[in-house]
């Protein structure tokens, strides 16, 4: 009636080494991996660190400056993001999330004063009877 089917990695494509089924290295970037699971270096020399809870918290670059950024509240719902790209200044989001229901929903993001579009909505979202709705911003 069932079949039974065997998967492997295919470690001779694209430059990636394995063992087991932890990917150690992609191209000639190393990957270390917490005893959880978890990722804490690799890809060009990132960094990453993580709360208590196991959520991402920092992602810094092969010098320790930080890239990324990530606070959450007491219930561990994302709620502020701030990243610093060479590219742009950094700027964060807020995120105004509902704990009211049985899961907690993003109402909106809110982009930093420091941002070019300082203190904007950046998404909000509509939630009514198991549908919802995204409003993306018109200049985006």
């Amino acid at each position: 009636m069932f079949q039974d089917t065997d998967y492997e990695y295919d470690t001779t494509t694209g430059g990636s080494n394995y063992d087991s089924d932890i990917m150690t290295a992609a191209g000639s970037d190393s990957l270390d991996w917490h005893e959880n699971g978890r990722r804490v270096t690799g890809l060009g020399g990132l960094q990453f660190y993580y709360n208590w809870d196991g959520k991402l918290k920092d992602v810094n670059d092969a010098n320790d400056d930080p890239l990324i950024s990530i606070q959450y509240d007491p219930f561990g719902n994302r709620i502020y993001k701030w990243s610093s790209d060479p590219n742009t200044p950094a700027a964060g989001t807020k995120y105004i999330v509902d704990v009211s229901g049985k899961l907690p929903t993003i109402l909106c993001e809110i982009k930093d004063a420091n941002d070019p579009n300082g203190g904007s909505f950046e998404n909000k979202y509509y939630y009514a009877g198991g549908l919802n709705k995204r409003d993306i911003p018109q200049d985006a």
